[in-house]
């Protein structure tokens, strides 16, 4: 990349923070009580239009979506407007969770782990205990523990890294595409959309612009569509396509949520992926 186009990077990435702040700022100063009056609907308009380059991907289709519908019938009601600041708030990457990506993907970078790249990895465990109790990084946890007790070999430790970093520089250098392989998804027989509250994360039908398709045909059979990862939640759909950074993400930002609400709050939701969804209800990616 040239160091034109890594300016050009940063500044559209400030350009998107600046305008998720501001769109955040205005839904904790938009009234209580529910109904938009003239002045708070311009003002709305206004800000949906400031943040237009924020839409145009797929993370950001659905808040887009519900932003929308509430200029179309003029309410945002309270469980929409904490459901579009849980998901604004959720986008805002962990600088220690980032700091660990890049750790786990220094040492998985020539396919061997040695002692002292051990030592640095247990003493940031030792540092971040809650952060390795989360998903994705409480299966480091374990498969160190597993390491260390001789029932997992160094390269069954570095295939677990590589699943969570998506990277995998000793083959290709690049990205993984596949799915996210530690997230426990769930096979289902069906999915009943009406009534049910349904959140998508990814990219969908390897284009962008389809899984806002999708989003419509949901909310069009009587779905309710969320932005955020919640107790209410009853399907979280993940996309195909992920990328290096994934957890730090939107992306994987619900699916965490998804995976931590599931071990207390909300054991019955389920995470699906794409094609576990196309493969029940076909009519939806038709």
């Amino acid at each position: 990349m040239s160091v034109n186009s890594m300016m050009l990077t940063c500044q559209r990435a400030q350009s998107i923070r600046a305008a998720r702040a501001r769109l955040r700022g205005f839904l904790l100063g938009v009234a209580a009580d529910q109904k938009l009056n003239d002045m708070e609907m311009n003002a709305l308009k206004t800000m949906r239009l400031d943040a237009e380059g924020l839409f145009g991907s797929d993370e950001f289709s659905t808040i887009g979506f519900l932003l929308d519908r509430a200029l179309v019938v003029g309410v945002l009601h309270q469980d929409e407007r904490l459901d579009l600041l849980e998901s604004l708030l959720s986008l805002e990457a962990e600088v220690c969770e980032s700091t660990l990506l890049g750790l786990l993907s220094g040492m998985a970078s020539d396919d061997h782990i040695n002692s002292s790249e051990l030592k640095v990895l247990l003493e940031f465990v030792r540092q971040n205990e809650d952060l390795f109790s989360r998903f994705p990084f409480d299966k480091i946890t374990l498969a160190l523990s597993d390491f260390f007790s001789r029932h997992i070999t160094e390269q069954q430790l570095l295939a677990t890294i590589k699943s969570v970093t998506q990277v995998d520089y000793s083959s290709t250098g690049s990205i993984s595409q596949d799915q996210v392989p530690l997230c426990d998804f769930d096979e289902v027989d069906n999915v009943v959309i009406e009534g049910s509250v349904l959140v998508f994360t990814g990219k969908f039908g390897g284009k962008t612009g389809f899984r806002k398709v999708i989003e419509e045909r949901v909310v069009g059979l009587g779905g309710v569509l969320r932005a955020s990862v919640t107790s209410k939640t009853n399907y979280l759909v993940v996309g195909d396509e992920t990328a290096v950074g994934w957890i730090t993400s939107t992306y994987g930002r619900k699916i965490q949520m998804a995976m931590d609400l599931r071990k207390s709050d909300a054991p019955n939701l389920r995470v699906l992926t794409e094609q576990s969804l196309r493969a029940v209800r076909p009519n939806l990616f038709a």
